[in-house]
């Protein structure tokens, strides 16, 4: 599979098509943080990387079998009150959309998160022709992170929920707990899901 991972940090896409057990023949990068790169490059020595998405010619990359990406969500996020769509950041969407529209490839796969507001959800689902799907990865791990994923791969979710909590996966939890306040270490104590 020729893959084309844009926004790719430390190619986190590059591991998870490795744990599904999908043989990667070329993987493309666009990148800008040096240390990311530094990452990935040290776990991968094969990736190759293109650099800044705002340059890329997605015309260049016509043999991709999956375009992936998950462009920067600060403007997005209900964390901040950013400018949507239209923020800087997040904006770059419009660049995995272009490189999408030019490459062709047989499958895509965009991740971010939940938009603060549901209009830029909807125009994301407009512009790439699907819904998106709602996945927290506190079913896989003990980690909340909703997210939504929008692609044109057949998927079906069946899948069992996660029972763990951070405490469940932590090597040392005594030293952890112990630096907490009573009112929050009783809820953890309580198995609750962070």
């Amino acid at each position: 599979m020729n893959v084309l991972s844009l926004f790719d940090g430390i190619s986190c896409g590059r591991i998870a098509l490795e744990r599904a057990g999908i043989k990667v023949d070329t993987y493309y990068a666009s990148e800008i943080d040096v240390d990311a790169i530094k990452v990935s490059t040290n776990n991968y020595s094969d990736i190759i990387q293109i650099g800044d998405v705002t340059k890329v010619n997605g015309s260049d990359y016509k043999d991709i079998d999956l375009l992936m990406g998950g462009s920067p969500c600060q403007d997005l996020s209900s964390c901040r009150v950013g400018n949507g769509l239209e923020g800087v950041k997040s904006g770059l969407f419009f660049e995995y959309l272009r490189i999408l529209k030019e490459c062709k490839p047989k499958y895509f796969l965009l991740e971010n998160v939940v938009p603060r507001k549901k209009e830029d959800e909807n125009i994301i689902s407009e512009l790439l022709g699907v819904k998106p799907i709602y996945i927290n990865s506190s079913d896989f791990s003990a980690q909340n992170r909703p997210r939504l994923y929008w692609t044109n791969i057949p998927i079906e979710l069946n899948y069992n929920k996660n029972p763990n909590t951070v405490l469940d996966i932590m090597e040392d939890k005594n030293s952890f707990t112990s630096k907490m306040p009573n009112w929050l270490n009783n809820r953890w104590g309580a198995k609750t899901r962070y």
